[in-house]
């Protein structure tokens, strides 16, 4: 009893104290076993089987796809037993680990949640590992991420067939792959680039999504993704899964030369084409090749027209008697900041979105009012017509004059009376819509109940326009009706061109110089 207490009271109280005995315990030989272990438990989103956990520990010895995937293969890793692994575990990782038993399927997990803030501390590597944890660079997630890749191939397929302790072969989906692989560069800053070289190009071809029909360019190189090198391969996975240290990497090595470069947009654009990549991946990877000095100019508007479901939440089609057809459309919310950080790359911004058009041609205008305000406040003149000859005023007035009234209950009539508010306070004036167009059309805004954002009125002056605040329906019809009164007036007040008039001054002299001779006579 005696000696019980003795050896009670060198236990530590802290938990994470009493782990770091326990792993210091292992001996050398194990403690690459219990780190890959560990980890494995750890990283993964859910309880894995026994036989699982041997493949993922198999890969993670192994550097490239090939040695991985004659591993799993093997008919050491087939005559697998339940023996062996409780001795492992329990040699390597001193009861950290334990196996649980459900409906004749036996599961490892971690002893306690504790356990699992003991290993993803940042000590934990070093402590286990000791000198050798300088030439670790991998976890759990990488782990997880090698042994995705070998076991969706067959016959890999087939260890977990003849396994008589899970019948079941394991799913995983394209999102598993992606949260392992971005969980891999984020954890241990490492890119997973020579991994991802030794991938077959028929395992990357299978995971890269090809564009749509009809979105190719001729400028580019159009060649089908089945003839294009592996490193472009290894680009368009690493644009589709959010992998930027890799993107670093891949561009240092494959995309110096100038030819190189151009192929490089162009596959950027193809790898965004239907992927679910969000805008905060999406402006990363822009800015690692904006910082290597990759040429954007012209981006904008090629990934728009090629991707426009990328970019927008809704879109209306405004068909004008004897006049071009328009798109209305409205800027995804996580996407308009990576769009006005497109158009900053552009020579001339406003006239890049002034002869915007989509896929079939047809001119179409970016309703969003955050837009707008940017384009205001970088010199866009609130009265100029683009290339259809129409201002922001006109898509207001033909969309309300040309589609039926549950057209006003959609996000882009809120999104262009918004936009068009803000037009009409810094001088907006129609151009193609006339006053009786306007009058037909006036009653249907009116009744309108659209809650209206418009810049602040204590903004204007020689301030440019900055802040947005809320203005009554009354307020925007009288915006409309000023614009139109200008506009009347404009065209009354009819300008002279400086010959004509000095044409016409001397024609008056001369006719008042015979006015008077035949005066003078008389």
């Amino acid at each position: 009893m005696t000696a019980l207490r003795q050896r009670l009271r060198k236990l530590p109280r802290d938990l994470h104290k009493y782990y770091e005995d326990i792993v210091k315990r292992c001996t050398k030989a194990l403690k690459e076993k219990a780190y890959a272990l560990l980890e494995i438990v750890t990283r993964s989103f859910e309880i894995l089987p026994i036989h699982q956990v041997l493949l993922v520990l198999v890969c993670s010895y192994f550097p490239t796809y090939d040695n991985c995937y004659q591993a799993v293969n093997t008919d050491k890793i087939k005559g697998f037993n339940l023996y062996t692994a409780r001795r492992l575990i329990n040699s390597a990782c001193g009861g950290l680990l334990e196996i649980t038993e459900s409906k004749r399927q036996f599961r490892i997990q971690l002893m306690h949640q504790t356990v699992r803030e003991f290993v993803l501390s940042p000590k934990f590597k070093s402590l286990i590992l000791g000198d050798l944890a300088k030439y670790q660079h991998e976890n759990g997630h990488s782990f997880f991420f090698k042994f995705m890749f070998v076991f969706r191939r067959m016959p890999s397929n087939n260890v977990f067939k003849a396994s008589k302790y899970h019948d079941d072969v394991p799913k995983y989906t394209d999102e598993d792959v992606t949260k392992h692989c971005k969980g891999a560069e984020l954890t241990t800053g490492k890119s997973q680039i020579d991994f991802l070289e030794s991938v077959p190009s028929s395992w990357l071809l299978a995971r890269t999504k090809t564009e749509k029909p009809g979105t190719s360019n001729e400028n580019h190189d159009s060649r089908p993704l089945s003839s294009m090198p592996h490193h472009d391969l290894v680009f368009i996975f690493a644009v589709q899964n959010g992998l930027h240290l890799c993107i670093i990497d891949l561009v240092q090595r494959y995309y110096q030369a100038s030819e190189e470069k151009d192929r490089l947009i162009y596959n950027f654009i193809r790898a965004i084409n239907g992927s679910q990549l969000g805008s905060d991946d999406l402006r990363t990877s822009l800015d690692i090749l904006q910082a290597s000095d990759f040429r954007l100019q012209g981006m904008s508007k090629q990934l728009f027209i090629e991707h426009q479901e990328c970019f927008c939440s809704a879109e209306v089609t405004v068909s004008v008697p004897d006049a071009p057809d328009f798109n209305l459309v409205d800027l995804r919310e996580d996407m308009l900041e990576l769009w006005i950080g497109l158009l900053t790359q552009e020579e001339n911004p406003i006239s890049t979105i002034r002869t915007l058009v989509d896929a079939c041609g047809v001119m179409t205008h970016v309703c969003s009012p955050q837009l707008v305000l940017w384009l205001l406040e970088h010199g866009m003149n609130p009265s100029e017509p683009d290339m259809d000859g129409r201002t922001l005023v006109d898509y207001l007035v033909f969309f309300a004059a040309f589609t039926g009234y549950h057209a006003h209950q959609t996000a882009v009539c809120t999104q262009l009376i918004e936009s068009s508010v803000m037009t009409l306070q810094q001088g907006g004036l129609p151009h193609q819509a006339s006053r009786k167009v306007w009058k037909r059309v006036r009653a249907r805004l009116a009744a309108s109940k659209t809650p209206i954002l418009c810049i602040d009125p204590e903004t204007r002056g020689d301030a440019q326009p900055s802040s947005l605040v809320q203005v009554s329906d009354a307020t925007m019809m009288s915006y409309l009706d000023r614009a139109y009164d200008s506009l009347d007036m404009a065209s009354e007040l009819q300008w002279v061109p400086p010959i004509a008039a000095a044409r016409t001054g001397r024609r008056l002299i001369v006719k008042l110089k015979r006015l008077l001779k035949i005066r003078s006579k008389r």
